[in-house]
């Protein structure tokens, strides 16, 4: 898991969901080297963001879609981002809190619950803050 610390902690979901959060183009920089992993059950699903690339996995490993990360939010303030990626006919809402979420079938514990809304359809979930390679 990434520690956050200092410049990189002051902005929510990173550059690539936040970037008006972050104040200097040294925090912007910084930011940009971590993403986000996120994962939900029932379907089981994962998502991971980084830089300008999304891929969510979803139906338990059997549909995956990758989509470009937008720069352009609906809202965000330090505590909260939500964004929207359209792609192949489809719309996918990212909604992404700093508060503590566990998985609700193993127990793990979080620190961002990740909501996504997929052709207006809900799934909940939890993730982490993850560095470049990850």
């Amino acid at each position: 898991m990434v520690q956050r610390s200092g410049p990189v902690g002051a902005c929510l979901a990173v550059s690539l969901l936040v970037p008006m959060a972050c104040q200097s183009g040294a925090e912007r920089d910084a930011a940009r080297q971590i993403g986000i992993r996120a994962v939900g059950n029932e379907p089981g699903w994962t998502l991971k963001l980084h830089r300008e690339r999304g891929v969510w996995t979803t139906d338990y490993g059997s549909v995956r879609y990758e989509f470009a990360v937008p720069e352009t939010l609906l809202q965000s303030d330090t505590d909260r981002a939500v964004h929207v990626a359209s792609f192949d006919g489809h719309q996918l809402t990212i909604e992404i809190r700093r508060e503590e979420c566990f998985d609700n079938m193993s127990g793990e514990r979080f620190e961002l619950v990740v909501d996504l809304t997929f052709d207006g359809r809900w799934r909940p979930g939890c993730g982490r803050f993850r560095a470049e390679g990850e």
